[in-house]
């Protein structure tokens, strides 16, 4: 009897040893279609399809999201009660380049704010990574900044727009395209993708997608970072070469009428 129980004890300790090594479930990757994206000189943005094995749940997320940089927000006042003028600087750390945000039902009727915030969907979840430790004007100034973004369609959050279509048992494949607009800068970008069942969330999908400026356009940017100068000449040559050729393509016009 104590030879029986003491090789199921073995059996067990060695089955939960066994257990701890299996690798914990980690998001899936998604497909991205383009993958890449290329930035030429007659760039006017990109739509981007985004294809997800997700679980049947109550609802999900994706969010696409550029790398975070400091950003310097300028304060305005009057001086003297009359002249409206900069009158300070606000700093923000840990500022998404870009940050585009899709749900198939609006983010309060998935997942409470709490869940929200922890899994950093929506603008309040993105202003409590902005301005942790801040106070005062700083912490009321984000909805500035958020308007910034969102005017260059850097920022948006968008409901609708994502398909569902069933696959094997419990799982279904989920369809979204966003666009990525003009201004997004060259670089890598995440996507994410959560489900949420009973109001909890969890990561079930994750991407990259990678703008590219083309050779072109690398340089002429190169130029105008490294050598502003020299950009700034070439730039008032072209202008005038065009102006030229724009008035000598008129003139020869006007005289043929004549």
């Amino acid at each position: 009897m104590s030879g029986t129980f003491l090789l199921s004890s073995s059996l067990a300790i060695l089955a939960a040893g066994m257990a701890s090594q299996l690798p914990r479930e980690r998001p899936q990757s998604i497909q991205i279609e383009p993958e890449t994206v290329r930035i030429g000189l007659f760039y006017s943005g990109q739509n981007i399809r985004i294809r997800a094995d997700v679980p049947h749940c109550d609802g999900i997320a994706l969010r696409l999201t550029g790398p975070e940089r400091s950003i310097v927000l300028k304060r305005k006042g009057k001086k003297f009660g009359l002249v409206w003028m900069n009158v300070g600087q606000v700093h923000y750390e840990r500022v998404p380049s870009l940050y585009l945000l899709r749900s198939s039902q609006p983010l309060e009727q998935i997942g409470p704010p709490d869940q929200l915030k922890e899994l950093g969907l929506g603008f309040p979840a993105l202003r409590t990574q902005v301005t942790a430790g801040m106070e005062g004007e700083a912490a009321e100034l984000f909805g500035e900044l958020v308007k910034l973004k969102r005017r260059d369609g850097l920022y948006a959050t968008e409901v609708g727009g994502i398909s569902f279509r069933p696959l094997r048992s419990g799982r279904q494949e989920a369809t979204a395209e966003i666009f990525l607009p003009p201004k997004t800068p060259a670089g890598q970008y995440t996507v994410d993708v959560f489900a949420f069942v009973n109001g909890k969330g969890k990561p079930v999908g994750t991407g990259t997608v990678c703008l590219d400026r083309t050779r072109v356009v690398a340089f002429i940017t190169g130029l105008a970072t490294r050598h502003g100068l020299l950009y700034g000449c070439l730039a008032v040559a072209v202008a005038i070469t065009a102006g030229l050729a724009t008035g000598l393509l008129f003139g020869m016009g006007k005289g043929r009428a004549h």
